[in-house]
């Protein structure tokens, strides 16, 4: 009976147990391209976060304003020229307390309400008001600020709802 044995070299590793490893830079490589993707991971789940939380953000205040807007459209003309009777500004919350629990960093919102006289010139222009209400809030250290304008009439819906 003739008896070989397996020493013949491959890939300049020898045959058998050996052979089933990874050498050292393999390993190094697979750490490094493993490490470049968890981090990629973790910065797409990051921008992510972030674009929900503002976009959130800009739709709280586009509720802002049209909650706003549709209670000034309900004032009768007199509330709406009347000086004082319809706030300047006011502060509103961004992120609810939906669970119950009191957070310490709620932030707020600033609304600010400007109604002046319509700029263009027509025979009903001293009939019309324009209104525009403008959030400001600061997202982390960004300023955001939107806003919506609109136009309210003298014999507007108002006429409707509070007809003599």
């Amino acid at each position: 009976m003739i008896v070989t044995t397996n020493k013949t070299k491959s890939r300049g590793r020898p045959k058998g147990l050996a052979s089933n490893a990874f050498t050292l830079p393999e390993v190094l490589v697979s750490i490094l391209i493993t490490t470049i993707m968890v981090t990629s991971l973790y910065a797409g789940i990051t921008q992510v976060y972030k674009m929900a939380h503002q976009t959130r953000d800009v739709a709280r205040a586009t509720q802002v304003m049209v909650d706003t807007m549709e209670i000034l459209r309900l004032y009768t003309w007199e509330e709406l020229n009347t000086p004082g009777f319809v706030p300047t500004n006011y502060t509103v919350q961004l992120d609810a307390d939906y669970k119950g629990k009191g957070t310490n960093n709620t932030r707020m919102a600033v609304a600010t309400i400007q109604i002046t006289n319509v700029t263009f010139s027509t025979g009903y222009n001293t009939n019309m008001k324009e209104v525009t209400i403008t959030v400001d809030w600061t997202n982390s250290t960004l300023h955001q600020s939107r806003s919506m304008k609109s136009y309210v009439a003298r014999n507007g819906i108002q006429s409707y709802i509070y007809e003599d």
